[in-house]
C-alpha cells in the first residue's frame, strides 16, 4: 500500500525553503521543532569534489549554474513520472522527452524485475535522534521480501555522498518504524536509468552498510556545531517609492 497524504501521518512535517536553503519543521505543543535537510548537512560536512571544481572551471560559474538547474529540474519530472506511474496513472509516452520516456521505461522494467510493493512515496521522514530530515523517494518490498529504501538519481554516475544520503533515510525511517509498528528498512539503493538503445535497462546499487551511523552521528554534531538549525526571519518590503512603503517581519516560527 502506498502511504499518501489522504492517510493519517505517524509525524506531521512540513518543508521550508529559505533563500536557497531547506528546512523542515514539525509543531509540537504550538511550537516548531527545525531541522536541517539531509542534503544540507552533506553539503555542510563533506569536502569539495575536486571533479565538481573542474567542472565549474570548465563551464564557468554562471553556465555551471544553469547546467546544474536544468539537471535538477530534470530529475525533478523523472521523480513525478515514477510516483504517477506507481500511483497508476497512466502517462502519455508522446508527451515525453527521449530521456523521459527512457527513463520511464526503465523504471518499468526494473519494477517488473523486482516485483516492487511500495509502502512510502515521496514521504518526509526525521530523525529526532541525529536531528535531521529530507524525503525518501521510495520505501518499498522487492521480491527478496527485504524492505529497502530506493532514491532515484537522474545522472549517469554514483557519487560517495548518495550512500551517506540513503543511510541518513534509513535511520529516519527506522526510528519512526519502531514507534509505529511499521516494518524496518534493512537494504538501500540508488537507481539510475541508462541511455539504451533496444531494450530498457537501469542500474540498480546497493548502497547497504556503505556508511555507519557513526559516520551520521558525527557530521551531524559538526554541523550543529557550525551552522544555523532554524530559518532565520524574512523581511517582505512593499507599497510605492515615492508614497508609501511597507515593511513586514515574517517569523517562521507560528
Amino acid at each position: 500500500m502506498i502511504w499518501n497524504l489522504s492517510q493519517p501521518r505517524p509525524e506531521p512535517l512540513f518543508r521550508y525553503d529559505d533563500a536557497g536553503e531547506r528546512f523542515y519543521g514539525r509543531v509540537v505543543n504550538d511550537s516548531v521543532i527545525w531541522y536541517p535537510s539531509v542534503t544540507k548537512v552533506i553539503k555542510a560536512t563533506s569536502p569539495t569534489p575536486p571533479g565538481l571544481m573542474q567542472w565549474y572551471a570548465k563551464h564557468g560559474y554562471e553556465e555551471a549554474n544553469k547546467l546544474r538547474d536544468d539537471a535538477a529540474e530534470r530529475g525533478t519530472q523523472m521523480h513525478i513520472l515514477f510516483e504517477r506511474y506507481m500511483a497508476g496513472f497512466p502517462i502519455d509516452m508522446s508527451s515525453l522527452s527521449e530521456f523521459h520516456a527512457k527513463a520511464l521505461m526503465s523504471f518499468d522494467q526494473w519494477y517488473r524485475d523486482h516485483e516492487v510493493q511500495p509502502l512510502a512515496v515521496e514521504v518526509l521522514l526525521h530523525s529526532d535522534l541525529h536531528g535531521f530530515a529530507g524525503t525518501a523517494a521510495l520505501v518499498c518490498k522487492i521480491k527478496n521480501d527485504e524492505y529497502v529504501i530506493v532514491d532515484f538519481k537522474s545522472g549517469s554516475s554514483i557519487y560517495d555522498d548518495y550512500a551517506v544520503q540513503l543511510a541518513m533515510y534509513q535511520l529516519a525511517w527506522n526510528e519512526l518504524a519502531i514507534d509505529n509498528d511499521m516494518p524496518k528498512v534493512t537494504g538501500v539503493y540508488n537507481w539510475l536509468p541508462k541511455d539504451w538503445r533496444k531494450s530498457p535497462t537501469y542500474t540498480f546499487k546497493d548502497q547497504s552498510f556503505v556508511t555507519t551511523e557513526h559516520e551520521i552521528e558525527y557530521r551531524c554534531k559538526l554541523y550543529q556545531e557550525t551552522n544555523k538549525t532554524k530559518p532565520r526571519t524574512r523581511t517582505i518590503y512593499g507599497g510605492t517609492m515615492p508614497g508609501e512603503a511597507t515593511i513586514e517581519v515574517v517569523d517562521p516560527d507560528p
